[in-house]
């Protein structure tokens, strides 16, 4: 974990260096390493420590050590070829992860994650094949939209699902596999279908995801569910861009890559850690008011970042792609803060209640 932050940071560097801002040993090739060290480094180690806790196994934390050594050797800059290799076994690790808790528990979600365990292996494939990276981070999108997708559909996976229901929801997975592999043969045709799949995913689960219901609570509650609608309103956006531009290089990929990563993939971070980092680590995380911070500052300046795209607003650029990268920085900061006063708030004796 302590790898995937280094990654994390390291990865904010250079998408800041990236946009135009002048830093300190942000030297080109970190800048072309920013994708693998945010998805790869962080993300994907994050996620395979969460299945490897559910798994119950020593061996099961091959597959995040894995994705964390991959993270280290962009960090390092080894030669181009290790990280895509240790990435393609960190994917295989994390899909047998999966294939576990399938055959364990026999449920679609975990269909449906092992499905995007493959995306993951297939991206590390492309990478160390072709290192184009246009196809790798299409790839990269299905693994997470049918990863963090499932995470949703574990929530509801007790309700009643007609067959039509059933039908198209498989219909949306089969595009999220088809657009990436039809994309090696025609690029224009892989990514327009890979944006119907990503525009079409959040308004499946949104017709029956609890966050409909619970944004109208309070506290802990309202705060998830606001989160999961904001990234998946950032979800359609980014599918409904991809369909629009199809190949588009320039602001336009801009545009597409950050509504997806910041806006989706972020955005659930933030949205489910509050949730899902007790359950990993054992370790208390309070809800406080302040976790909107990061989640409101992120969302604006994503908008203001994909309005300077369209109308290629080169500083707007640089300063909305700066606060995004503070607000990442923000909520890290927040999480680890919480932690502390959980650690705080359990050593502390509370006070014996009287007898009655």
């Amino acid at each position: 974990m302590l790898t995937a932050i280094a990654a994390l940071l390291l990865g904010l560097w250079a998408g800041v260096a990236r946009i135009g801002w002048s830093l300190p040993s942000a030297d080109g090739d970190l800048m072309l390493r920013h994708g693998g060290l945010m998805v790869v480094g962080f993300v994907g180690t994050v996620i395979a420590v969460e299945r490897a806790v559910a798994v119950r196994s020593p061996a099961a934390f091959a597959a995040p050590a894995l994705s964390a050594a991959a993270g280290l050797a962009l960090i390092v800059g080894a030669p181009a070829s290790i990280p895509p290799v240790l990435a393609g076994v960190a994917g295989l690790a994390y899909s047998l992860n999966i294939a576990t808790l399938l055959a364990r528990h026999r449920l679609p979600p975990f269909a449906v994650l092992l499905a995007g365990g493959l995306c993951l292996s297939m991206a590390a494939v492309v990478w160390w094949d072709s290192g184009s990276m246009r196809h790798v981070v299409l790839w990269w999108m299905s693994f997470l939209v049918l990863t963090i997708g499932a995470e949703r559909l574990e929530i509801i996976r007790f309700q009643h699902f007609s067959t039509a229901d059933a039908w198209s929801g498989i219909a949306i997975v089969v595009l999220l596999l088809v657009g990436p592999a039809m994309a090696h043969v025609n690029l224009d045709v892989g990514t327009r279908l890979l944006g119907v799949a990503l525009a079409a995913g959040p308004l499946w689960l949104m017709r029956r995801d609890i966050a409909l219901r619970t944004v109208r609570t309070d506290g802990l509650s309202r705060f998830a569910a606001v989160g999961v609608l904001t990234a998946s309103g950032w979800l359609a956006a980014s599918g409904v861009l991809l369909i629009a531009t199809g190949v588009g290089g320039g602001l336009a990929y801009d545009a597409v890559v950050h509504t997806f990563f910041i806006g989706f993939v972020f955005g659930a971070i933030i949205a489910h850690a509050p949730i899902i980092l007790p359950a990993v680590t054992g370790l208390r995380f309070p809800y406080s008011p302040l976790l909107y911070a990061p989640l409101v500052v992120l969302d604006g300046a994503l908008v203001l970042r994909v309005g300077a795209d369209l109308v290629e607003g080169g500083a707007l650029r640089r300063w909305a792609g700066l606060i995004q990268a503070l607000a990442i920085m923000l909520f890290l900061l927040l999480s680890v803060g919480s932690v502390i006063a959980g650690r705080l708030f359990s050593a502390t004796p509370q006070p014996s209640q009287p007898h009655r």
